[in-house]
């Protein structure tokens, strides 16, 4: 299930999205940054939040799985960076040493890393031009990784609305 977490939610997961946040370092200048909070765009949901006193907004999508999030999909553009930076959070260990891959759509898998702390696991890359036309013109990408114990998971991410999102934040 593709949800966006609920205010009472929100607080319980402060630290993760925090964590998240800092890793990519999606600081802003306010006047670039449009407020988006609230705002749907599909199955992305817009967010914002002051972080060291600068407006940060971004969208987000999140996978549950028994009413837990599961895979936590961040995507928004970096102080000085011309296209935008991916993040994805994972509950749960994955072994990162055999990687974690998107694909978007038939396209070549891309492999990236990140690292796991306690249950969770965050990796991320910026997008290049080729990945960001991907991601526009897409209509859906798969994560797949292996976790410490058990089989290869693949977990689905909708790109329903990204274009209109990514939009939104310029």
């Amino acid at each position: 299930m593709i949800n966006d977490l609920t205010k009472t939610d929100r607080i319980g997961h402060w630290a993760w999205r925090l964590s998240l946040l800092v890793l990519v370092s999606l600081t802003l200048n306010s006047a670039n940054a449009a407020n988006i909070q609230g705002q749907r765009f599909q199955d992305w949901g817009g967010n914002c939040e002051v972080i060291e006193r600068e407006q940060v907004c971004y969208l987000q999508q999140i996978l549950t799985e028994r009413n837990k999030p599961l895979l936590v999909s961040v995507i928004g553009y970096t102080q000085g960076k011309r296209y935008p930076t991916f993040v994805v959070e994972l509950q749960g260990q994955a072994d990162l040493n055999k990687g974690l891959f998107l694909q978007i759509d038939q396209n070549t898998k891309l492999r990236f890393t990140g690292s796991c702390q306690k249950q969770v696991c965050t990796a991320g890359f910026t997008l290049d031009a080729k990945m960001l036309k991907q991601l526009k013109k897409g209509r859906k990408a798969m994560l797949t990784y292996t976790p410490k114990v058990g089989k290869t998971r693949k977990l689905p991410i909708s790109l329903m609305g990204i274009t209109s999102g990514l939009q939104a934040l310029r």
